[in-house]
């Protein structure tokens, strides 16, 4: 048993926190109350349902109970408000103190108390530990596959963790172009890790076969959550990737691309992710743009289907899609030649002021190409993600696909290091 921290300042004597780690198989949070019931020397048990474990403490100095403990108590109180996620009292039997979790309970009882006392009251603390304090992951961490109303609280993570200069990662305007075949498809395809309630992994699946994985910027090397993650996208049945080829990609500086790596799963083919920092204004595309509301449906749908030749972006479909909750933060741009014919189009999605936003999709139609529109509609989008408070644009593309490279170099994208799929062979 290896004490992590022994002392909560200004809690006066008999009342101190402790993090201990028995056998470096979970962590429990004790706090140990000094009281003197009829004379006697008190102590502390706290046990871990799941791992089975105790942990004993006993207080040597300690005063009696009374009054003068409250104002200790109030300081207990505060302690734990600043260094836990969640603090509420609820009624409960004298003596007891409690925190727990959605997969796990530890249970603080105080040994010997008088029953007939109600100075302390049960107490919940929803915790997540620091990154490398070591928790087991089966105590708080929890994976599943979100209800409809559960991803706002997933597009809203997903806005936090955008950040300029950051590695490329996962977007909340992928997903808020996965909701055009609907809410119940765009929740069917999430994967949402939380620790201790709050969402610290987000995963797309963009086909049955790929994963695409993000993570909360200050757990991205954290062992516990990577291993955890590796867990769960490398064993079929835990839901998440099918047996047979499949790929995840992560974040550049993830532990996870690591565990994967030293697991024996290969470099996939690379992508050319972009960036357009929006300080200054944006240069004129030189064509006519319009934003896409009802009215530019019709075309906006049209010009998609020719340029990816896929039937399935319908008008209804872009209803669908703007008509969720993260669209409310994008637009669709939509470009016309000098005879008033539709020619390319884009969809721009903000993470909020200040923050990235990402361009996806863009599109020319074939019977338009070579003509500079791919770089004016690029510009278009742009310009828009700049309206809308963004810090930067974002793009990204295959390698092999040349004509887009050119595209956003020539609009002003700067290149990032190129990102490679992990993927497991068949």
């Amino acid at each position: 048993m290896r004490p992590l921290d022994t002392r909560a300042p200004g809690l006066g004597d008999g009342v101190s926190l402790a993090v201990v780690r028995p056998l470096d198989a979970c962590v429990l949070l004790a706090l140990v109350i000094g009281f003197r019931p009829r004379g006697r020397v008190g102590s502390v048990f706290a046990r871990s349902r799941t791992q089975k474990s105790r942990v004993a403490c006993s207080v040597s100095r300690v005063p009696r109970f009374g009054d003068r403990e409250l104002p200790a108590m109030a300081r207990l109180q505060e302690f734990a408000s600043s260094t836990t996620r969640r603090w509420c009292r609820r009624p409960g039997r004298a003596g007891d103190w409690g925190a727990s979790s959605r997969a796990d309970r530890v249970s603080f009882a105080v040994v010997g108390a008088e029953k007939s006392r109600a100075v302390l009251q049960a107490a919940e603390i929803r915790m997540r530990p620091a990154p490398g304090i070591g928790c087991h992951p089966a105590m708080t961490i929890v994976l599943s596959t979100p209800r409809v109303g559960e991803l706002p609280a997933a597009l809203a993570a997903l806005r936090g963790w955008q950040r300029d200069g950051a590695p490329w990662q996962l977007h909340p305007g992928d997903v808020g172009w996965f909701w055009r075949a609907g809410a119940e498809n765009a929740a069917a395809a999430l994967r949402i890790w939380r620790w201790a309630g709050d969402v610290v992994a987000v995963g797309l699946l963009d086909g049955s076969e790929l994963l695409r994985l993000t993570l909360a910027p200050d757990v991205r090397r954290d062992e516990v959550l990577a291993r955890r993650l590796f867990e769960d996208v490398t064993t079929p049945s835990r839901g998440v990737l099918p047996t047979g080829r499949v790929a995840v990609e992560a974040p550049a500086d993830a532990l996870l691309r690591d565990l994967l790596a030293d697991a024996g799963w290969p470099l996939d083919e690379p992508w050319s992710p972009f960036r357009c920092d929006l300080t200054d204004p944006v240069a004129d595309p030189g064509v006519r743009v319009e934003i896409v509301g009802p009215a530019q449906v019709s075309a906006r749908t049209a010009v998609h289907r020719a340029a990816f030749n896929s039937p399935r972006f319908t008008a209804d479909a872009w209803h669908t899609m703007s008509t969720g909750p993260g669209y409310a933060d994008a637009r669709c741009v939509l470009a016309y030649d000098a005879d008033g014919n539709p020619v390319a189009a884009a969809t721009v999605w903000s993470a909020g002021a200040g923050r990235p936003g990402l361009i996806e999709p863009l599109g020319v139609d074939p019977a338009h190409r070579h003509h500079g529109y791919g770089r004016a509609i690029t510009l278009a989008a742009q310009a828009a993600l700049r309206d809308l408070g963004s810090s930067s644009a974002l793009v990204n593309t295959p390698s092999a696909n040349v004509g887009a490279v050119a595209t956003y170099r020539a609009a002003n994208f700067e290149p990032l290091p190129p990102i490679h799929d992990r993927y497991r062979a068949a």
